[in-house]
């Protein structure tokens, strides 16, 4: 019969696992660190998404509030214009934001910079 005394399992070394299967100091560390990279990176994410959220919110409202105080179609129209392209504009550049926040997050995203035209064989 094998000697089971040279074995470690979880009640001796605390973990719920036999100590062979514990991962080394160092490997360990990393996993902690980027579990901590990423709850930062979720975190600012999460405030990014919701400042443009209120931003929207309240530049949505303006957009209301203007086309309630239009007296003519074209004034109307030149509102809706003015929105749509603001509102565009805002949602090109958070989409940069949000990129840049992923590209300094995590070190596997790909680049957020241009990478030229597309080159198609």
């Amino acid at each position: 019969m094998a000697n089971q005394s040279t074995k470690k399992d979880g009640a001796e070394t605390g973990f719920p696992f036999p100590a062979a299967m514990m991962p080394n100091g160092s490997a360990f560390d990393g996993f902690v660190q980027s579990g901590q990279a990423c709850m930062q990176a979720c975190s600012d994410w999460r405030n990014e998404m919701m400042r443009f959220v209120d931003q929207r919110f309240r530049a949505d409202e303006k957009f209301g509030a203007a086309i309630g105080d239009c007296k003519t179609l074209a004034e109307i129209v030149d509102v809706q214009r003015n929105w749509a392209m603001a509102t565009t504009q805002d949602y090109f550049e958070e989409g940069q934001r949000l990129a840049q926040i992923a590209a300094g997050s995590f070190p596997f995203w790909p680049s957020a910079k241009p990478s030229g035209p597309r080159k198609d064989t």
